[in-house]
């Protein structure tokens, strides 16, 4: 994306923003306000499957699936908008809690996470990307591992406490998002200018998506959540910088001459990490068995 278009995204992000916080905090809660507010919430990550699925039929080999698994991730990311439009707007019923979507907004992070592992921005042995993808699949089931060890627990039918299912899914949802601006943050300080920006966006939407959600948990336990409240105006940030991303270029990774050293500690580091993975699955395991009170 060159800097006019830039200027012009930015410019109607922040006008965007500008005016769904003034309609949050101005305008009467009620059917129009929370139509408004999820349409926008539709509209928002449509916008971004397009926006970087474009990437796809332009690149290969590693920056390819980088962009794949970016538009999964946002597709994940639309359903749960689905859900809300259809019973909030059309329907006009109350929309019931679903163990499907709660399953569906957990796992539109883990891509994420999978995309930035690859580190797109280095140029490499694109035979290792197999090698890669597996110590990614590793990491990737350890969160899914994690969500049913911690939440699906209590969503049995016969012994639910939805109290604390929805507690331990606020606190693992969090934890996933810090994990992928992390991510995002030491990538941004290795990556060169093109791809500087993209993870600078991927870093500030999971900060601001991380700030908004305990923020939307805690006033659903106090009941006062209502669509489009100052919790939505924080996911509305998150949908709108990963549309922004979508729209930018990257630029040729540097030469393996130059990154190989690098890569080889990289590539050290995340097989280790996903061995810990693979062993703390079987450890959680025993743990639920003999000490674990959950049903």
């Amino acid at each position: 994306m060159n800097m006019g278009r830039k200027r012009v995204w930015y410019a109607t992000a922040g006008l965007l923003l500008g005016i769904y916080l003034l309609v949050s905090i101005l305008t009467e809660k009620g059917p129009v306000l929370t139509a408004f507010s999820d349409i926008l919430r539709f509209l928002l990550p449509l916008a971004a499957i397009f926006t970087l699925g474009r990437h796809l039929t332009a690149t290969r080999g590693r920056e390819k699936a980088f962009w794949a698994l970016m538009t999964a991730g946002v597709a994940l990311w639309f359903v749960p908008q689905i859900w809300r439009l259809w019973y909030e707007v059309l329907a006009k019923v109350f929309r019931p809690e679903s163990s499907v979507t709660h399953v569906v907004l957990f796992l539109h992070v883990i891509p994420f996470m999978a995309a930035l592992a690859l580190r797109p921005h280095y140029r490499q042995n694109e035979r290792k990307l197999y090698l890669d993808f597996l110590d990614t699949g590793m990491l990737l089931l350890w969160w899914i591992y994690l969500y049913m060890f911690m939440i699906m627990a209590w969503q049995l039918r016969a012994l639910a406490v939805p109290q604390l299912s929805n507690l331990y899914f606020g606190v693992l949802y969090f934890m996933q998002n810090i994990v992928l601006a992390i991510g995002a943050g030491i990538l941004f300080f290795r990556a060169a200018r093109a791809w500087k920006s993209i993870y600078g966006s991927i870093f500030l939407s999971a900060i601001i998506y991380a700030c908004g959600t305990p923020l939307l948990d805690l006033q659903v336990f106090h009941s006062s959540y209502h669509t489009s409240g100052i919790s939505d105006v924080a996911i509305v940030a998150a949908m709108v910088f990963f549309v922004g991303i979508g729209l930018q270029e990257t630029a040729p990774a540097p030469s393996i001459s130059v990154q190989e050293s690098v890569m080889s500690g990289y590539s050290i580091w995340q097989g280790r990490l996903a061995m810990l993975a693979l062993i703390s699955m079987p450890c959680m395991a025993l743990g639920v068995i003999y000490f674990s009170r959950a049903p």
